[in-house]
């Protein structure tokens, strides 16, 4: 809260809006967020949804307070159609909603070709060799289908 008092703004990033374990503030953001929004709001702070992921929002209080926090934002740009989408369908008006951006991982420029060599040198893997990337975290359980 002092965080928010000392700011002139707040931005909410990433995907953290969905109501997956809702009540986990250790796992979900939404819950905190719908008291951490509206004190920014009632202390004058801008406040921007950047490049936010939305949903699921499989349940009505998850989709209440997604609502909330995006009528309360000054600005709201998502990263995929499917997020404004859901946005729409909750009652979020489309007019709220600036542009689609991709995830702010592809914003930020990429690091030269030789760092990158340098990475995988030191983790033992040859020049040409194929990789995968996977991102193993709490969710991969949840939506993967």
């Amino acid at each position: 809260m002092l965080s928010i008092l000392r700011s002139d703004a707040v931005l909410i990033t990433d995907a953290i809006i969905f109501d997956f374990r809702l009540f986990n503030p250790v796992f979900n953001y939404l819950i905190l967020l719908a008291g951490v929004i509206p004190f920014a709001r009632l202390c004058g702070k801008k406040i921007v949804c950047f490049c936010v992921g939305i949903g699921p929002l499989d349940r009505p209080l998850g989709r209440r307070i997604t609502r909330m926090i995006c009528n309360l934002s000054d600005a709201i740009m998502v990263r995929e159609e499917s997020s404004r989408e859901l946005l729409e369908a909750i009652g979020v008006p489309p007019e709220r909603l600036r542009e689609v951006w991709a995830d702010v991982a592809f914003v930020n420029p990429p690091a030269p070709p030789e760092r990158g060599r340098e990475i995988l040198a030191a983790h033992g893997v040859a020049p040409g060799e194929p990789l995968l990337g996977v991102n193993v975290n709490a969710y991969l359980d949840k939506w993967l289908g």
